[in-house]
């Protein structure tokens, strides 16, 4: 079975529906990811039910937590460090339209900060509306030290060019495949950034079929589908790369251990 890393997913509380952490886990199971990154979207209900969703999930070996960070929060430093205490947290998440702010540069500075000060990267929400990546520009040059990785790399044409123009800037994959059949904007990402700064991921579980969460989800999305459409329309390297080396290279950076891919070992499921 091919080995992935998912750099986008989820567990916890949304749209009427709650991704409990035993199904994700037991999900897992049966899939190709060696690592998925996971923020709880409980953080958009309650901070104390996110923490309590990434703790369940911290005896899952596949599983790399991120801290949903609500900027809102004064007190949002001390809970960070104080859930580091207990897990192994790489990164934070910032989701700009989730929790109602615009991204400005002095309101977000401070999480910026927190990041260089501690070795944190970010996975910042993008989209065409109040998450829209070019506003992030201030801020990934003031902070060049910080990784900063778009998700869902929208708008596109923007999100590229930020990822060109920034070292530190990179571009996260999920939802291309259903909005773009031939996967133009990677196709264009591949022509335009540095072949190790493009990141597979799905949003996972969204549309996928999880038990108990199969109504009103249309085709169900599936990694085995998404792995042969990426393999399929995009240069065999440049596939595998996306697929899994690049995530697994930013991931050691920030302190994340994972074998290599010739040094034949497992990822230890």
């Amino acid at each position: 079975m091919s080995r992935i890393i998912d750099f986008h997913g989820h567990c916890g509380i949304q749209h009427n529906t709650n991704y409990r952490p035993d199904e994700i886990r037991r999900f897992l199971a049966g899939s190709p990811v060696a690592r998925i990154l996971i923020s709880s979207l409980s953080a958009t209900v309650s901070r104390e039910y996110a923490e309590r969703d990434l703790l369940e999930l911290r005896d899952e070996s596949r599983v790399v937590p991120l801290y949903w960070v609500n900027p809102y929060l004064a007190e949002w430093r001390e809970h960070l460090d104080a859930l580091r205490r207990q897990l192994p947290i790489p990164g934070l998440k910032l989701h700009p339209t989730a929790n109602i702010y615009e991204i400005e540069t002095e309101f977000l500075r401070p999480v910026f900060a927190h990041c260089r000060a501690e070795g944190l990267f970010l996975a910042v929400h993008t989209d065409t509306h109040r998450s829209s990546p070019e506003r992030l520009t201030e801020l990934v040059l003031d902070f060049p030290d910080v990784d900063v990785v778009l998700i869902h790399m929208d708008n596109p044409v923007n999100s590229i060019f930020l990822a060109k123009r920034c070292p530190n800037v990179y571009l996260e994959t999920s939802w291309v495949e259903r909005k773009w059949a031939n996967l133009a904007p990677v196709k264009l990402a591949l022509d335009s950034v540095a072949p190790h700064k493009i990141l597979f991921g799905t949003d996972f579980p969204y549309e996928f079929p999880l038990p108990g969460h199969l109504d009103g989800i249309g085709r169900a999305r599936s990694y085995d589908e998404i792995i042969h459409l990426y393999r399929e329309l995009l240069p065999a390297a440049a596939a595998e790369r996306i697929l899994y080396a690049n995530a697994r290279d930013l991931l050691r950076r920030h302190g994340v251990a994972l074998p290599s891919e010739s040094d034949g070992q497992g990822d230890g499921e």
